[in-house]
Order: C-alpha cells, then structure tokens, then sequence
C-alpha cells in the first residue's frame, strides 16, 4: 500500500497508550514535557479513545498557546526513538506487517517553460506587417526591444534543477517533516512533487540586485525547472 495508507492503518491499528506512562495517582504522563510527574502528582495527558490521540494540558499546552497539543502514535514513536517522521511510519509499518510500495517515479524538470512575461516587446520574426516602416524606424524599434530580449533569455535559461534535488533530499529534515505533517501533505506527495527544504533559503532576486538579504527555513515547491515558490 502507498505510504499514506499505511499511515492510516498505523493510527487506527497502533495504540497510543503502548507510549504512555502513568503517575501514582493513575494519571498519563506527557512523554514530551513530564507534565505530571512534579509535586501535585497529577497527570497533564488526556486519552482520546475514538481518534487513538492524546492531548497535553501541562507545559505543552503552555508552548502552543495555552491549547492542548495533541500527539498521534507516530508521534509519540519519535519521541521515544529519536526517529524521523518517514523512519517512524516504516518502523510502525512492518510491526503491523504492513508493506510500503515504492515511491512513485520523480517527474522531469529539465525543460523551461519559455512563457513570454507580461508586458515584454511582441517581435514579428515573420517579416509580416512591416511593409510601411522604414529602415530607419525598424533598426530604432529593435534597438529599442533587444535589451528586454536579451534579459527575457537570461530569465528563461535559469536552471534549478540540481537546487531542486539538493532540497529534495533534505525534506526528511525534522523541522521539513513536522511541518508536511501539520499541513497533512504526505511523505509520498512530497516526493512526487519535488517538494523540497531548504534552512538558509536567501532571495535569488535581492542578492541579483546586490543586497545581503537575512537567510531562512523555507519549503521549496518547483513550478518549472526555472521558478520555483
């Protein structure tokens, strides 16, 4: 089955409470923050037996805005192995026998896509429609186009491709794999997309214009082999 398959089968099948821990006072204890195991005695966990989830109220609560953060099994499979999202869902995977199928083949991004943008000069190569110009006004008019041909060209010759795979094969990165997990996008679609993480991301276009622009973690969607968001 896809991997995304098997990780529905994994929160169904996979019991949360094989994770958890009870305080003296038969509690659940938050693996993440120990929230319940301080003076009072109590447990900060609550167990959600319809979904399989938990939720905390102690110190996690506090770091998400004072709501309740909820964990799955896969979550709590990484908290105690020390495991990445992917490695966690295939660990989980074979204790239920299950078998992932390979990912999907990687599309191919080696062609631009040479899309004339808005507002750029329309050349007749045709030598139509020119009959009533001089030569004159002619060489002034392509005089006039061919810097904005010459940067179009530049804009369309960009190359990503290898960026794309650099990034492509840091999306297991934790700080990538928590996020794809928040936004429900799964390890397979990740991977059929290209989708990719860079930590430093800076703006191509601010360091063309000569800035220093400050780095940052951004996720790397390709669009074309010369655009990405």
């Amino acid at each position: 089955m896809t991997r995304d398959e098997a990780r529905q089968e994994i929160l169904v099948r996979v019991s949360v409470l094989d994770y958890l821990q009870k305080s003296e006072r038969g509690e659940y204890i938050c693996p993440f923050c120990n929230s319940g195991t301080g003076a009072n005695k109590t447990g900060a966990m609550h167990y959600y037996k319809d979904t399989n989830t938990v939720a905390c109220f102690g110190r996690c609560a506090l770091d998400n805005g004072k709501k309740g953060r909820k964990y799955d099994v896969i979550d709590l499979h990484r908290q105690y192995t020390g495991t990445d999202y992917n490695t966690a869902i295939s660990d989980l995977a074979r204790q239920i026998g299950i078998t992932i199928d390979p990912y999907i083949p990687e599309p191919d991004y080696t062609r631009p896509q040479k899309i004339k943008p808005a507002g750029s000069p329309t050349t007749d190569f045709s030598g139509q429609g020119k009959a009533n110009t001089s030569p004159t006004e002619n060489a002034s008019t392509e005089a006039q186009k061919a810097p904005q041909e010459v940067q179009y060209m530049q804009e369309v010759q960009k190359d990503y491709t290898e960026y794309y795979r650099e990034c492509k094969a840091r999306i297991n990165d934790p700080a990538a794999a928590e996020y794809l997990a928040f936004r429900g996008i799964s390890p397979e679609v990740a991977h059929r997309f290209w989708l990719g993480f860079d930590p430093a991301w800076r703006s191509p276009a601010a360091i063309e214009r000569g800035k220093n622009p400050p780095s940052s973690p951004r996720l790397i969607i390709p669009t074309s082999s010369s655009s990405y968001i």
